[in-house]
């Protein structure tokens, strides 16, 4: 079951089955599928200290060598932990920071939207330049991605090309595969998400092209009162913003690849896998939904409040 006969053709790879991959392949997906479940559940819990941790590392990391290269001689320990400390205090600094840019820019697109929504604006439909926002526009399970004719090697493609002496330097030729699998992998859900963002960033463009001069002074207002509502509701809540933004990303994450398996693997519930770019849209919203709901209250953290230090 796990095993297949070696794939030359990336395009091959790319849409072949999860049930032909190795077991280091099956491992990786389920790696993927469990760090997003976790980041959905409990991510909130973890962005901040992930902050934290991540930066002090770092300031380890310079207070070890930055005295040196300037010429100055300090303990090794000693700058190993006022680099640690200093790198914390500025994670934590930078956590409440982005979870407020995050917010922000939430904010900017929420409020326009739910005003042109009280506006009832009806724009005109978009001119269609390419494909309609469907299905194919997504990274779905067993959509193929067709490539212009004459399309060069990517980087991904020559950063993981072998050049067929596998047998004779003694690689795995699994390993090959493997490399070519995540190279395809990536290439494809790149192009995909390209082509989605394009489409919709046109239909945007010809929106509001075609609104009047008040409607787009309104939602300018809108968008830039909502950005500065949420910036401000970031710094004041940053772990509540932490579980939002985890939800909707770990949803982001788990939930296509647990479709894909549910697909290749033809498990109950195959059939019922939306078709559209809508109906994906609608299941990711309610299953963030649902795991902000998780996080808020069976999961609930300490409360925090503006008045105390995060």
């Amino acid at each position: 079951m796990f095993k297949s006969a070696p794939i030359s053709n990336l395009a091959q790879v790319a849409d072949a089955s999860l049930s032909s991959l190795p077991p280091a392949g099956l491992l990786v997906v389920g790696a993927v599928l469990i760090g997003g479940l976790l980041m959905w559940a409990f991510g909130g819990r973890l962005v901040k200290p992930m902050y934290g941790f991540l930066f002090g590392v770092a300031g380890a990391v310079a207070g070890l060598f930055l005295p040196a290269s300037v010429g100055l001689a300090v303990n090794p320990y000693l700058g190993i932990g006022l680099g640690a400390v200093t790198g914390a205090l500025a994670g934590i600094l930078v956590f409440r920071l982005s979870m407020a840019a995050a917010l922000g820019v939430a904010g900017g697109v929420l409020a326009p939207t739910v005003a042109g929504a009280v506006l009832w604006l009806n724009p005109a439909a978009s001119a269609q330049t390419g494909a309609p926002l469907a299905g194919e526009d997504l990274f779905l399970p067993g959509v193929p991605v067709e490539e212009a004719a004459g399309e060069g090697v990517g980087p991904l493609d020559s950063f993981f090309a072998t050049d067929g002496a596998g047998a004779d330097d003694g690689r795995d030729p699994a390993i090959d595969e493997a490399a070519q699998a995540a190279a395809a992998l990536a290439r494809s859900a790149a192009e995909r998400l390209r082509s989605f963002g394009a489409e919709l960033a046109g239909e945007a463009r010809t929106a509001w092209d075609n609104l009047p001069g008040e409607q787009r002074l309104v939602l300018a207002i809108a968008g830039a009162l909502g950005a500065l509502a949420g910036f401000l509701l970031g710094l004041s809540f940053p772990k509540k913003v932490a579980a939002v933004g985890s939800a909707f990303l770990g949803a982001g994450v788990w939930v296509p690849v647990a479709a894909r398996v549910i697909h290749d693997f033809s498990l109950p519930g195959a059939g019922a896998l939306p078709g559209t770019a809508r109906g994906w849209l609608a299941v990711w919203l309610i299953v963030a939904a649902a795991g902000l709901a998780l996080q808020w209250t069976v999961l609930k953290p300490k409360a925090d409040t503006p008045a105390r230090a995060e």
